[in-house]
Order: structure tokens, then sequence, then C-alpha cells
């Protein structure tokens, strides 16, 4: 028995799918350009050059020339500084398309993406439901409800995240399937991505375009169980976000959980069968022509989260 589960076991090793990977690629002189713009930041790019695993840091490309655009009209030229980061020090304003171009040892790079106006928050509020999870707990959890209008001249793509109102600093999301409650909400739920584990929540317009929109989250503010009183207390402060996001930043949201998920390692060593069939890597999203890298843009607004009993 033992020598017929070693020979299965050799078999598996000798037979799984395998990929040949070089090296030593010949892209690996290609650009790399990130970018995120918001209307209350500066525009600010940052540049490297691919190159072999072996090197800790992208070489920086210096010398090159960032043309910045708006609506196809030049701005202003930048150059990378000793880190690779161009600054622009200006404001991007919302209803516009922004783009950079860089010509690199003969190929042009281009990266292009519009600055959306904000959703406006309609209402926004919290309450403490009874949960049960998977284990057996049994506890209060709050709840949010947001309302917001959505335009019907275009398509539309939306992020939410919750802001501590003190730190100011933001509350990732983690779907925790055991612990915490789950996304009931069909329109999160249609975009698939809730068993990957997000860390915030993503979305496009398409189940209510045009719309007003609301939307359940498992989440919001905090509450707790007062002895005294056998009543639920609830802490106000927190704030909710609304990102209107641009196309390039939904896609690259959708492609980077993909990714993240699939590299999630069960650590089960012990089991070495299990272990043949790891995700794979998703390849990452990009908008830079003849390039690499992401350029995308939000705008937001943002609603203190009040509690309704």
């Amino acid at each position: 028995m033992k020598n017929c589960v070693s020979f299965l076991l050799f078999l598996l090793l000798s037979t799984s799918c395998t990929k040949e990977v070089e090296l030593y690629p010949d892209d690996l002189d290609t650009l790399v350009l990130n970018s995120l713009i918001v209307p209350d930041s500066i525009m600010k790019i940052n540049l490297g050059i691919l190159s072999s695993f072996e090197n800790y840091t992208m070489p920086i490309p210096y010398g090159v020339e960032v043309e910045c655009y708006r609506n196809d009209t030049l701005m202003r030229t930048v150059f990378p500084d000793s880190l690779g980061w161009c600054r622009y020090y200006y404001l991007p304003k919302e209803g516009n398309e922004y783009s950079y171009k860089i010509v690199y040892k003969g190929r042009q790079i281009i990266a292009k993406s519009s600055m959306p106006q904000p959703a406006q928050i309609i209402d926004a509020y919290y309450c403490m439901v009874d949960f049960s999870n998977n284990i057996g707990e049994h506890m209060k959890v709050p709840e949010t409800t947001l309302k917001f209008y959505d335009d019907p001249h275009q398509k539309n793509y939306y992020e939410i995240v919750f802001m501590d109102g003190k730190s100011f600093q933001i509350d990732y999301y983690f779907n925790d399937i055991a612990y915490g409650p789950l996304i009931k909400d069909p329109i999160l739920i249609n975009e698939g991505d809730m068993d990957l584990l997000p860390t915030t929540y993503f979305f496009s317009d398409e189940m209510f375009d045009g719309d007003t929109c609301e939307l359940v989250l498992p989440k919001g503010g905090r509450g707790f169980y007062n002895d005294y009183t056998g009543e639920y207390e609830c802490n106000d402060g927190n704030y909710i976000v609304l990102r209107t996001v641009s196309e390039e930043y939904y896609l690259y949201r959708k492609f980077w959980t993909r990714h993240l998920y699939n590299q999630q390692n069960s650590g089960d060593i012990q089991d070495p069968i299990a272990m043949l069939f790891q995700g794979q890597p998703v390849p990452m999203y990009t908008n830079v022509e003849q390039g690499l890298g992401v350029f995308a843009a939000y705008s937001q607004h943002k609603k203190y989260l009040k509690y309704k009993p």
C-alpha cells in the first residue's frame, strides 16, 4: 500500500501541469507607469523599468519627459526624481480626461483616465442586528444602509470604504466567512467578488443604472452591550465614503482581488497532494499602451454615519 501511494504521488508530480519561465524575458526593458489621481491631491506619477527578479527595486528611467494632458491639451512636462516620482503641482478637476505621454526608446507610451463627477449620498445610517455565525456564536453586529443616485447619462463604477471619524484612517473590509456577517446585497453578489476576500466594496451600476441605489452592508459604526441598562449603545463618529471611480480603477480592483486571492496558501504542508493544486497567478490589469502599470482616478463624497435604533 505504501509503495502504491508513493507511486501515485510520483505520477502526479511528474505529470502535473508545468510552465517554462524565462529568467530573462525580452520585455525586461518595458516602462512601468503607475498613477492614481484624486481631486484634493496633486498629480503624481511613479516610473520604473521592468527588470529581473534579481533586482529588489525597479531601475529609474532618468531623463525621460512625461507630458501631462487635460482633454488632449498639454499642461506641463515633468521629470522623474531619484525615486522615480514625477510631480505636477496641480489639482485635477472632476469631469475631465487626463493622459500621460512618454517617448521611451523609440516607443510612445500613453495612459489615459477620466476623473468622474462624484455621486452624492442621499442617506446613510446603521443599526445593530442579530447575527449567528457558523460556529454557533450569537451577537449584535452593525448593518449599514446607503442610498445614492446614479447618473443615467454614463456608465458608472463605485467603491465604498468606511473611515474612522477620529483618526480618519480607512477601515478596510475583510469578508471573514467564519466570524463575520456575510454579504447579502444582490448588487454586490452580482459582482462575483465577495468570495475572494476583497478589502473594499466595488461595483458597477449594472443593476440600477440611472436609479436610486440602496445598498445594505454588514459593517458600520460600533456598538456595545450595556449591562446596567440592558440595551445596546452605539458609538457614532464613523464616516462612509462613496467613491465614484474610473473604469480603469474598477478593473484594477477586479484583477488585483483575484490575483491576491489566488496567491493565498493554505499552509497545509502535511498534504502534498493538495499543494499541487494551489491557485495559478492571474495576469494583472494594465491600461498603459506600450508599457505596464495603471493610471486611474476617483472622486468621492463622504457622509457622517448616524445610528438608527
